[in-house]
């Protein structure tokens, strides 16, 4: 009776694998997602490219933002981001890594 409890789970393992979906098309669903965050923002080596801390996680970030707004946050430079913000951005998958497209940035503060 044991066998046949093995063999009969061991049948239904493939069908519940084969539902799921592959790692590209997860990864693609967040492709173009608009996400809400708050943490430290900071550019790095050049202007344009930045970098937003959430917690732990750092991720890379570029702007979509009026003239006011990238200037202020041009003053978050250095190795030591002592600006936070709650922003708004949209995921973009680049070569399996999340990177940020941030579109709004809210409660700009040098700490």
């Amino acid at each position: 009776m044991r066998i046949l409890a093995v063999v009969i789970a061991m049948l239904g393992a493939p069908a519940v694998a084969q539902d799921l979906p592959s790692v590209d098309a997860a990864l693609a669903d967040f492709d173009g997602t608009e996400v809400s965050a708050s943490g430290r923002i900071y550019i790095i080596r050049q202007p344009g490219t930045a970098s937003l801390q959430v917690g732990e996680q750092s991720y890379l970030s570029s702007f979509a933002l009026d003239r006011e707004t990238l200037e202020a946050v041009a003053e978050c430079t250095g190795d030591n981001p002592t600006c936070t913000a709650d922003v708004s951005a949209e995921i973009r998958m680049v070569e399996d890594r999340v990177h940020l497209l941030i579109f709004d940035v809210r409660n700009l503060r040098q700490e």
